[in-house]
């Protein structure tokens, strides 16, 4: 610290002292020493530093002044040291544990020297080269050259973190990445031109927002930590700040009772057209079989996807009802972070008993013809050619919707697996005689969620009944 030359200057409060070094020459640099009540880190309450405040005054405040004994600052000078103590008293109120007198880098530099020390982690094998290439690419092209990032890094908070957010979501759409035709990308350590594609100019997703704010949040931690010391640690902000700036989202469309008859004909029309005897085309031809008997029994039974694919020979049972052999599933426990699903037993809807019986006499035929496989208590309800369960028949039903006519309805959302089990609880609302309560268990979820996703067929069901028929 330098020494004092005779007796400093010191505002009215007593938090802010400048003074000059002691030499022959008769002229000095001013220096300033700080006593704020608040630092943590600094039991005596002091810091002294030189006048090197901010680059717009660093060309004025290095040259020298006159040594007075006591010590009469320019104006300039007073006026520097007041906007100091004023910033110093600000980092305390924001909880900083100490002020430094230490240069502060910006957020654009910290995060340049972040990907410096990534680089020097991957030579020396402490973590992998794919890790640096995702952060290397997230900062390199959002946060080193995002203009906003241009300042110190202890400065940065959760209003500017928003800001940066919303200027992210436009990156692409009508952002610096309108104007982009191909990045550079880093393959095999190869650098390679990449086209963007019209898919990519959009708002990023929600998991990829969580993903990259995840990555800049890095940068601030490693920045909070000895030696650098350059700030407190990361920021929080909600990265999906803005609903409308974010991909929609748009509704799975369901099948009304007659449009699925109508499509259940044709898919049944358009396997047929398919078969073959070749070892590929039969392969296919069963694959397509196997989607359509897992639609139709999604339909029969309310099932959600997931909930089908995981049944196995042992979860199905026969039962008597009113004096009829009925099939009934039991229905494990499904794991969502949306909902709670509770286990359950249930049958086929009523208008629906004798296709889910067919559908599962059928199942033991097809898989001993298509692979020579028995169905067993043990073994997946869906298999595949060597035995092992069903991964996922999205692409197969997705062509089956194509050759129908039917991935789209009349206000253009596109269907998938998961309309089987709308059409199915919206035609039990609409035209069922069973409560809520009753429909809700058999799905496996509750009144409110099951009025929240059906309320549009809950109003037709109670706009129907309050109207009195003039033919009753």
């Amino acid at each position: 610290m330098p020494r004092f030359a005779g007796t400093p200057w010191t505002n009215p409060s007593k938090e802010i002292e400048v003074y000059q070094e002691p030499n022959d020459k008769g002229v000095a640099s001013f220096h300033y020493r700080l006593n704020v009540a608040g630092q943590k880190g600094r039991p005596n309450r002091s810091m002294a530093a030189e006048f090197r405040y901010s680059p717009a005054h660093y060309h004025r405040l290095k040259k020298k002044y006159p040594i007075n004994d006591p010590c009469t600052p320019p104006d300039e000078i007073m006026e520097l040291a007041q906007r100091i103590l004023s910033r110093a008293k600000d980092d305390i109120s924001k909880k900083k544990k100490y002020l430094s007198s230490k240069k502060t880098p910006t957020l654009t530099v910290a995060a340049d020297k972040f990907i410096l020390k990534m680089e020097e982690d991957v030579e020396k094998g402490l973590i992998g080269q794919h890790k640096l290439t995702r952060y290397k690419g997230v900062l390199k092209r959002y946060v080193i050259d995002y203009p906003l990032f241009n300042r110190k890094i202890d400065e940065i908070d959760t209003h500017d973190m928003i800001e940066w957010q919303l200027w992210r979501d436009d990156y692409w759409v009508d952002g610096p990445g309108m104007d982009i035709d191909a990045i550079e990308v880093e393959r095999n350590k190869k650098v390679i031109l990449r086209t963007i594609t019209d898919s990519e100019r959009r708002p990023p997703a929600q998991q990829t927002k969580v993903k990259e704010k995840s990555y800049i949040n890095a940068v601030f931690e490693w920045a909070s930590l000895p030696p650098r010391r350059w700030c407190n640690g990361k920021i929080i902000w909600k990265a999906n700040i803005d609903r409308v700036n974010t991909t929609p989202v748009k509704k799975t469309a369901h099948f009304t009772s007659q449009e699925w008859e109508d499509f259940s004909a044709k898919a049944a029309k358009y396997i047929e057209t398919t078969k073959s005897n070749t070892p590929r085309g039969r392969m296919f031809y069963y694959r397509r079989h196997l989607c359509f008997m897992f639609a139709q029994l999604m339909r029969a039974y309310g099932l959600r996807v997931a909930e089908c694919y995981s049944l196995v020979g042992n979860e199905v049972y026969q039962v008597q009802e009113n004096g009829r052999a009925v099939y009934h599933l039991a229905i494990g426990s499904v794991k969502r972070q949306d909902s709670k699903i509770h286990q359950r037993e249930i049958g086929p809807a009523q208008d629906q008993i004798d296709n889910a019986n067919a559908i599962i006499k059928a199942l033991p035929v097809i898989y001993k013809e298509a692979y020579g496989i028995v169905l067993t208590p043990a073994t997946p309800l869906w298999m595949q050619e060597d035995g092992s369960q069903v991964k996922s028949f999205y692409r197969v039903f997705k062509t089956m919707l194509e050759q129908c006519g039917y991935l789209f309805d009349r206000h253009g959302d596109k269907r998938n697996l998961t309309s089987v089990r709308h059409a199915t609880f919206t035609h039990e609302i609409l035209h069922g005689t069973n409560s809520m309560a009753v429909i809700a268990a058999w799905g496996g979820t509750s009144e409110d969620e099951l009025r929240k996703t059906y309320n549009h067929a809950f109003k037709a069901r109670e706009s129907t009944q309050s109207r009195p028929s003039a033919f009753a």
